[in-house]
């Protein structure tokens, strides 16, 4: 199940290519527009150096950071639309009946194993330089985070052990959206995949410049933190989740313009392109994506490209699979 937005860019006379958004389908916490995310530099959607997560214009990248360290929120996610929760399934006791030999033995003293939490990974991850204060509440705060299962060598998913004291230079709608109460009402919600509101903020957090600031991990986290994303989305995309369906319409006969608009279009506009980015469902989004993950989308993607009929059969290549020739060529 495939769902995702579209990219039209124009590319003007004299000004190199100017990229007009204009995303017209679903799903996208990584919000278009926005620069950062491993899934995306800002939510395709996608998943740097400052250590903020980057979204999730998604994804490009399946690596759920960015350079700089902050999840993308741009990727191949768009926020125009939200999807329901994954439905994953839940476990029913018997409900009548007899009880099993099993429910009816006496408690063991044994006690249940608890899972082991993830080990410390080795990394390279840095923080950014935001406000002297800031910096000191920042490091405290990475340094108490517990290991997440995402952590690579160069990224470190951060826990909030509380609301940020955002400075003046946070412009997120996330910023303007988290109150004190709704920290404290989901600071320890967490997807079936793991992703958290911390994962979520991270790049708004360590990336002040940002103006959406929050990445979704999958698809689950679109209901989980609907109180975080639906006034997001109605603040960047002026389309409301809980009153509004989305609706495209791509008849271009319906397009009008004046005059005075047809002849600027003409003088400056050399040529236009569409990109169609879309999200394989049941799988992680770039800005939560483990390694794991992102193969497991690699390997749909190439049985996809597989069934292609014979007229658009090409090579694939993965990422760092070309030659430097080939690359050339």
């Amino acid at each position: 199940k495939l769902q995702g937005g579209f990219t039209f860019a124009f590319t003007f006379a004299g000004l190199g290519n100017v990229t007009a958004d204009a995303i017209v389908q679903q799903q996208e916490m990584t919000v278009s527009g926005e620069e950062n995310v491993p899934a995306a530099e800002q939510v395709s959607a996608a998943q740097g150096a400052d250590g903020a997560p980057a979204a999730q214009e998604p994804p490009t990248d399946t690596r759920a950071a960015a350079a700089d360290g902050a999840p993308k929120e741009g990727s191949n996610q768009d926020t125009t639309a939200v999807p329901a929760a994954v439905d994953e399934g839940t476990k029913e006791e018997p409900a009548g009946g007899e009880a099993s030999a099993e429910s009816a033995a006496p408690p063991s003293d044994e006690k249940t194993a608890e899972p082991e939490a993830p080990a410390r990974v080795e990394s390279s991850f840095r923080l950014p330089e935001i406000d002297a204060e800031f910096d000191v509440w920042l490091k405290g705060q990475l340094d108490a985070s517990p290991a997440d299962a995402k952590d690579t060598e160069d990224f470190r998913y951060l826990t909030f052990s509380e609301l940020p004291p955002f400075t003046d230079l946070h412009k997120s709608l996330m910023r303007k959206t988290m109150t004190p109460e709704l920290f404290a009402k989901l600071k320890d919600v967490k997807t079936s995949k793991g992703y958290t509101l911390s994962n979520g903020m991270q790049a708004g957090v360590l990336r002040p410049h940002l103006g959406v600031g929050f990445t979704a991990g999958d698809e689950e986290s679109f209901e989980l933190f609907k109180e975080v994303i639906y006034p997001i989305v109605e603040g960047w995309h002026k389309f409301n989740p809980e009153t509004q369906e989305h609706k495209s319409d791509l008849d271009p006969s319906k397009v009008v313009m004046s005059d005075e608009q047809v002849a600027l279009f003409q003088k400056y506009v050399k040529s236009t392109r569409v990109r169609a980015a879309r999200n394989i469902s049941g799988y992680a989004l770039p800005a939560g994506a483990s390694k794991e993950d992102r193969l497991a989308v690699e390997g749909v993607l190439k049985e996809a490209f597989g069934g292609l009929p014979a007229e658009l059969q090409g090579t694939y290549y993965p990422l760092g699979g070309l030659t430097s020739e080939q690359e050339d060529a």
